[in-house]
């Protein structure tokens, strides 16, 4: 694996729990589904290879963040996922503390950035307060 690559998936495997949890918030889903939801409403950014989500899955279900069930759909058995009301406590934390790490990678890597980068500014400046707000909750 090139550098490139490691960087890329080091920085967002730690992701893919919460942004499972999220949509699981949202309905009930199966796994097929769970990775179009991800790449789709990721615009490209988490793009799971096939089978690639059932190691979380699993070890999600074993800590009782979410639940499964089978049902036929379409003439095939599916496996479904639910979060669970520890799985919606766990996601509440996650959030939270997901906005606080951005936030101070965002101090220190703005200082890299040009004074007059007004996009990432005002990405910083936003995702600063919806960090500050999520904390204050």
């Amino acid at each position: 694996m090139d550098l490139y690559n490691s960087i890329k998936e080091n920085s967002r495997a730690g992701f893919i729990e919460v942004l499972i949890l999220e949509l699981l918030s949202e309905r009930t889903m199966y796994g097929y589904e769970i990775g179009q939801e991800l790449s789709d409403r990721s615009k490209g950014v988490f793009i799971q290879k096939e089978g690639a989500l059932y190691g979380p899955l699993y070890r999600m279900e074993a800590r009782e963040l979410i639940s499964s069930f089978k049902q036929v759909d379409n003439d095939r058995y599916k496996k479904f996922y639910n979060i669970t009301d520890k799985g919606r406590e766990y996601l509440s934390f996650a959030k939270k503390e997901i906005f606080v790490v951005y936030d101070g990678v965002l101090n220190i890597l703005k200082k890299e950035s040009t004074k007059d980068d007004k996009a990432t500014q005002e990405t910083s400046h936003s995702l600063h307060e919806e960090a500050k707000q999520l904390t204050e909750t």
